[in-house]
Formats: C-alpha cells, structure tokens, sequence
C-alpha cells in the first residue's frame, strides 16, 4: 500500500509518520500459527505483564470519549521484553506447542481474546475477575495463546521462567469452549453476534455516510 508522509487528523496537521515493514520466511510452514486453530479444550496462555495502562487506548477514545492530550500517554515500550517475547512465541510454535497465537493491542486482552475465539469459531472464558484497566488496558509486549492441554504444563513453564520473578503475574488465563460464548466477569455474550458485529461494523457504517 501507500504510505504517506502527510497526513491529518480532524484536520490538524501531524508529523510525518514513517513506516518500517518487514518480511520473514518460514521454510517449514507446518511449524505455524495464526488467529485461527484454537481448539474446544485448549487453554488460553498469557505471555507479557499486565499493568492496565489505559492510556492512548482505545477503551480511552470509545468509552470515554477522551481526546487529544486527555488520553493521556501511550504505554511504554521495552524492546528488549518485545524480542524476548517475539522469540519464545516462535519456538513455541517451532516446537508445536500451540495452536494459535494473537497479539494483545487495540482493546486489550478483552478484544484479543474475542478475536481469537471469532477467527477460531469456538467458545471463550476468561477466569477470575477482572478490573477495567486489565481487561481493556493496552500495555505492549503480550501475546495470547491457545495451548492444548497436553501441551499446558510445558508452556507455562517457559512463560513463568520469562516473566522475570513476577510470580503474581497472571499467565493461565481461561480455556476455549465448544459452546459458542465469550464468558468473562459474569458477562456472557453469544459468539455469533460479536462476530456479527464485528464483520458487519465497516459496512454498516460505509452505508450510513452520505
């Protein structure tokens, strides 16, 4: 695509933003994983420290209406927590120990998690409580997995042994479901109208504009 180096936003000009793009080859592709592959029993695995930075977020911009220097600071980036991340993902997956894999980004964990389970087309639930901040806060380096069962133990293994001594660090999360539901907090949504919503969003809206 075209990236530009003038751009506008509610008519303001910002700097110019340019972008590095990258491209890897995977000689063996049977040793990879995307959104798609999670399985009704697999559990869901956390890699990445939660502190519930909400600013810059999009649950900031949504829900809150903030704008502009009210949103307040993006989260801090850590390349080194960001490669350390990146490569235990990879030999993961080299090591066939996941099913599928999604970045934590825009909506946090609650939006990660329902993109799993849309692209995936299985049922979610997400255990314990959760605070505003953890389920939708934006903080970097976190990575989502679907982890079979028979491969749970090994994986939370080598996550533990990277979340450099932070024991409270939540990491298994949740499990997949053959019923098709995202259950978190008590709330239960149907798998189907959240991917409903979700693919009809963009339409919905490009009708609307006259």
């Amino acid at each position: 695509g075209n990236v530009s180096l003038y751009n506008e936003t509610d008519g303001v000009a910002i700097p110019p933003t340019p972008v590095v793009g990258g491209v890897g080859l995977i000689e063996d592709v049977s040793k990879s994983a995307t959104l798609k592959g999670a399985q009704p029993t697999d559990r869901v695995v956390l890699i990445g420290q939660t502190t519930g930075h909400l600013g810059a977020s999009l649950y900031s911009r949504v829900w809150l209406g903030l704008k502009n220097e009210g949103l307040g600071p993006p989260p801090v980036i850590n390349l080194k927590q960001e490669r350390e991340v990146s490569d235990l993902v990879r030999k993961l997956i080299t090591d066939g120990l996941v099913n599928a894999v999604h970045d934590v980004s825009d909506g946090g964990i609650a939006c990660a998690a329902a993109e799993l389970a849309i692209a995936s087309n299985v049922g979610i639930t997400l255990d314990g409580k959760w605070s505003v901040s953890d389920f939708f806060g934006e903080d970097q380096a976190r990575i989502l997995l679907a982890v079979p069962i028979n491969s749970a133990s090994e994986v939370l293994k080598r996550v533990r042994r990277l979340m450099y001594g932070l024991d409270n660090t939540r990491i298994d999360i949740g499990s997949f479901s053959s019923q098709k539901r995202f259950v978190s907090n008590s709330l239960v949504f149907d798998l189907d109208v959240l991917k409903q919503n979700n693919e009809d969003w963009l339409p919905t809206y490009m009708n609307s504009v006259d």
